[in-house]
């Protein structure tokens, strides 16, 4: 199953910060929690965070000539827990928190701006058509909670402010 949110001039951000709380179950899987992607390059700002088998994070961002990739460490992610993954992104670079804690970094500035894709929950978007959620791969076999998008690249102390609190009592 996934989910599909559809596009919005909103989600436009040339910096800012997607989380989500995940479950990956038991035993754990390779499978993209979050993706707003098409086949090819476009006029960039794909985006696409995926849980690996190994309990890794790692996470692509392309602009619109190529990938930029990020990984953190093996067994940050354990099967059958839940578990908050943010992605920051903007001109402190992007950055993975894994509940709560920076896990990995990358210089690259740019951010998700250029891409009029849907966002999808559960599964990947890479080989879908512009403008569409279709040819979807790399399903997520847990659960996904308390997805957010906030226009601005969140501080640490932030992130860690959303995993003690939760999505709905973020104060923006």
């Amino acid at each position: 199953d996934y989910v599909e949110i559809p596009n919005s001039n909103d989600f436009d951000l040339s910096e800012g910060t997607v989380a989500v709380r995940v479950n990956p179950g038991d035993p754990l899987q390779s499978g993209v929690v979050v993706s707003r992607d098409h086949n090819g390059f476009g006029d960039g700002g794909h985006f696409r965070v995926k849980v690996d088998g190994d309990g890794s994070v790692s996470v692509r961002i392309q602009s619109d000539s190529g990938s930029k990739y990020l990984s953190t460490a093996n067994n940050l992610v354990e099967p059958d827990g839940w578990h908050h993954i943010a992605v920051s992104f903007g001109d402190e670079g992007v950055q993975i928190f894994v509940d709560g804690v920076q896990a990995a970094t990358n210089p690259y500035t740019g951010g998700i701006d250029g891409n009029d894709q849907p966002w999808v929950l559960g599964a990947s978007m890479e080989k879908s058509t512009e403008g569409a959620a279709d040819k979807l791969k790399d399903f997520f076999k847990g659960e996904v909670d308390e997805f957010l998008v906030v226009d601005r690249q969140m501080t640490a102390d932030e992130i860690a402010d959303v995993v003690a609190r939760g999505a709905s009592h973020v104060m923006l």
